[in-house]
């Protein structure tokens, strides 16, 4: 009799880790912060700066490249950077503190010149209850 138990208690062990690893992404969904990404925009200016030419002072224009965040997304020249990490039993989304190198605000967006990529995705706010390597659900995906 106490062998049909443990079998049986091992049996439904088994069948929860296997409903867990094939809906755990919808299980998190129940449970966790859902984040908005920002949309993250690309632009340029010319600046002049002082250059010799031909051994003369004088001024040269060149064109800087930034990138534009909502400015809800950035605080104190912080932003959390939304990261995708895949461990044995599937993956999930995280958020990164991360500094960056800002250039001031125009319309409600921040110019943002180093520490951030085109290609990487931002938390669309800046949220107090976030914390560096906090999972998340990204809303919009799955």
């Amino acid at each position: 009799m106490k062998r049909k138990i443990l079998f049986g208690l091992t049996a439904v062990f088994f069948v929860l880790m296997l409903f867990g690893t094939f809906f755990h992404q919808k299980i998190d969904s129940l449970f966790r912060i859902k984040v908005r990404l920002a949309t993250i925009e690309t632009g340029s200016e010319y600046v002049t700066v002082p250059g010799t030419i031909d051994g003369r002072e004088t001024e040269i224009m060149r064109e800087e490249q930034f990138l534009l965040l909502p400015a809800e997304a950035v605080r104190d020249n912080m932003i959390y950077v939304v990261e995708h990490v895949t461990v044995p039993y599937g993956s999930y989304d995280v958020v990164t503190l991360r500094v960056v190198q800002t250039a001031g605000v125009t319309e409600g967006k921040v110019k943002i010149t180093g520490g951030l990529s085109e290609s990487e995705n931002v938390a669309a706010v800046y949220d107090d209850s976030f914390y560096d390597g906090m999972r998340i659900v990204v809303e919009g995906q799955r």
